[in-house]
């Protein structure tokens, strides 16, 4: 394994020597109470990395929905009343749990982050960074279909 420049920064010192090949009993060591340290870490994250999973599967959920909607063929069609039924299921889940969801995990990282002294990083971004752009996005998204509303409204009154 070769480790460069930054990512070698990273790493703790107790890391660096196993990657030189000089190992003894106290690199042994260091390495054990290294990977206690880190086994410790993943289970102090295990409630904010199961949030975190459960938020994936809603965006994935919240994509697939709006995928849904963007076709106006759905309400013409004979018979799909199971298609529109599960188009109420995703909404109810995307409109009532994703907000939630984003909510316990902000909060879920926060507590992480105060009690072991890290940032809390899931997908390679800093969770509570990542959901600060995703609220950001979606309330100029929100934003945006308002204005274009009033602006088709003005245009009907002219």
């Amino acid at each position: 394994m070769r480790v460069e420049g930054s990512d070698r920064e990273a790493l703790p010192e107790a890391a660096i020597p196993l990657l030189e090949g000089s190992i003894t009993e106290a690199v042994y060591e260091k390495h054990v109470a290294f990977e206690k340290q880190i086994e410790a870490r993943a289970e102090a994250l295990a409630p904010a990395i199961q949030l975190y999973d459960r938020r994936q599967g809603l965006l994935q959920e919240r994509e697939e929905y709006l995928q849904i909607i963007s076709d106006p063929k759905r309400l013409l069609s004979r018979g799909a009343g199971a298609a529109r039924l599960r188009e109420e299921k995703l909404e109810k889940r995307v409109k009532k749990l994703l907000p939630m969801v984003s909510k316990q995990l902000r909060k879920a990282a926060e507590e992480a982050e105060a009690a072991n002294g890290f940032e809390v990083r899931l997908g390679g971004s800093r969770v509570i960074e990542a959901l600060d752009e995703f609220e950001a996005a979606t309330a100029s998204g929100a934003q945006k279909k308002r204005q274009e509303k009033e602006d088709a409204k003005a245009a009907k009154a002219k």
